[in-house]
């Protein structure tokens, strides 16, 4: 069963994480950005909630139910928090994301390489950002409808060996292309009847 704002507030008191401090700015930026203009009529929030798929076991830090004056266009947010620990937040983002509408990173002000940033867009991940005293949303979610559980697992089974094998090719890819540029820029360094000579 979910919770109000107000009872989420207290709730927060008692079980939340250092990661939590400032959860409810986090959840206010989320629904501003969300219900602005919109006609959903209620929201619960669900702390700490686990989904089972199998032998899996999925904890969100927060998922908020967003319920529209029309039932079918409820929405669910997966929001994942923590304070500085990217790689992990982001990795369980993507991990979960395939069970809700809308999912969302919170983290402390942090910097993110182009790896984490290309991971976040690929999945539509949103960020907020906070500290004690606030939070900013810095990048909405994008819309993708919850998968099958079935669909959700495979994709979550690609990710994983996806995210190894790059560890593995990435390297070679890169050391491919820097001979290559260096190979061209050899090439305009030679006498120019060796350069025609090459470019035969």
């Amino acid at each position: 069963m979910g919770v109000n704002l107000e009872e989420y507030k207290e709730w927060l008191k008692e079980n939340g994480y250092n990661e939590e401090i400032n959860a409810m700015g986090v959840v206010n930026e989320i629904l501003d950005y969300h219900m602005e203009g919109s006609e959903y009529k209620d929201v619960q929030l669900f702390p700490h909630h686990i989904i089972k798929q199998g032998n899996n076991r999925f904890e969100f830090d927060l998922v908020i139910h967003l319920i529209h004056k029309y039932e079918w266009f409820n929405k669910w947010v997966g929001v994942e928090f923590k304070e500085t620990d990217v790689k992990k937040v982001i990795r369980q983002a993507v991990a979960r994301r395939e069970f809700v509408d809308y999912m969302y990173i919170a983290t402390r002000w942090v910097h993110l390489d182009f790896e984490d940033l290309l991971l976040l867009s690929y999945e539509g991940i949103g960020w907020v950002i906070w500290n004690e005293e606030l939070a900013k949303l810095i990048v909405p979610s994008k819309y993708c409808p919850p998968a099958t559980s079935l669909n959700a697992m495979v994709s979550l089974h690609i990710y994983y060996m996806a995210e190894r094998n790059a560890k593995n090719i990435v390297p070679v890819v890169v050391e491919e292309e820097v001979k290559k540029q260096l190979n061209s820029l050899d090439r305009w360094l030679l006498p120019k009847k060796e350069r025609d000579e090459r470019g035969r």
